[in-house]
């Protein structure tokens, strides 16, 4: 289980502060559209552009900010 928080502009966007997701073992850029079919609401074009995160993209896993990590290939 996956637990996704919005923060700022998503919160905005897609008007709830957390979701819960089932997947395992899933690269961030394969994970969003799971999220985005849950919430359903569209969000994904606030996060990247042409597949790659979009300068001034915030996205932690366990506290760590995935440009430190793998970007949008990190797993989850």
């Amino acid at each position: 289980m996956i637990k996704v928080k919005f923060f700022t502009l998503l919160r905005l966007i897609v008007k709830i502060r957390e979701v819960q997701i089932e997947a395992d073992n899933i690269c961030v850029k394969d994970f969003l559209p799971l999220c985005e079919e849950k919430v359903k609401v569209k969000f994904i074009h606030k996060l990247l552009e042409n597949g790659k995160l979009i300068t001034g993209t915030i996205i932690l896993i366990n506290g760590k900010n995935i440009h430190h990590l793998d970007k949008e290939k990190t797993i989850i």
